[in-house]
């Protein structure tokens, strides 16, 4: 007489799937970085398991926003979101994109894990707070030049942080400029970019100089 499978019987049975492994940018952390990881994650509504699966993604941003959450602060929404939510809610406009997503995460992946890995180990070592006040201090002021500062002290050194800026940005803005001309010259378009993209010799303010194009910088008051 035959054998008859478990599953055919009807017989539950256990399924156990090993845990996913931590991308080389988060393997050996230390049991005092994850206890300060996970401190943090909670502090952002994530479950350690939440948390721990971030650790696994091929690149570092998500976990990086976890590392940076400041326990206490009240939630908010992103400028970037607020901003394209109220154009298409609002106004019934289509956003359009200086990048497609396949472009962006190219650029991400082409960042060193050795650049991620330190970066990330310094968000866990320093306070959120402090990091973050002078940088909301500098971006409230429009000081980008400053902003530009305070973002490459939070790399481990200042060759990660110029091959960091390389790549996430000098890059993207290059190709980003045939859109942006587009854009411009279209009229009518209020275009949101991140306050790092703005400053220095290959930012967007001297690429749109170079090429011709007026930037003049305006204070809007802030929201009450």
């Amino acid at each position: 007489m035959g054998a008859t499978s478990p599953d055919k019987l009807g017989v539950a049975q256990a399924v156990t799937t090993k845990p996913a492994e931590p991308a080389a940018w988060a393997a050996g952390l230390s049991a005092a970085e994850l206890d300060t990881y996970h401190r943090r994650a909670a502090c952002s509504g994530k479950t350690p398991e939440q948390a721990d699966e971030l650790l696994t993604h091929p690149e570092v941003r998500d976990a990086n926003q976890v590392a940076y959450t400041v326990c206490g602060l009240t939630p908010f929404q992103a400028a970037d979101f607020a901003l394209t939510l109220s154009a298409m809610r609002d106004y019934h406009l289509k956003p359009e994109y200086l990048e497609d997503d396949a472009f962006a995460q190219r650029q991400r992946l082409a960042v060193p894990e050795g650049i991620e890995r330190r970066g990330f180990r310094w968000a866990l070592s320093h306070d959120p707070a402090a990091v973050l006040v002078p940088v909301a201090g500098a971006f409230n002021a429009g000081d980008f030049d400053a902003l530009q500062r305070l973002v490459d002290g939070s790399f481990a050194n200042s060759a990660d942080a110029a091959t960091h800026r390389h790549i996430m940005v000098d890059e993207r803005n290059a190709a980003w400029m045939d859109r942006l001309r587009g854009y411009l010259d279209d009229g009518d378009a209020a275009i949101v970019v991140g306050a790092l993209h703005l400053p220095g010799p290959h930012g967007l303010v001297a690429l749109l100089r170079a090429d011709g194009y007026g930037v003049d910088l305006v204070r809007v008051p802030a929201l009450p």
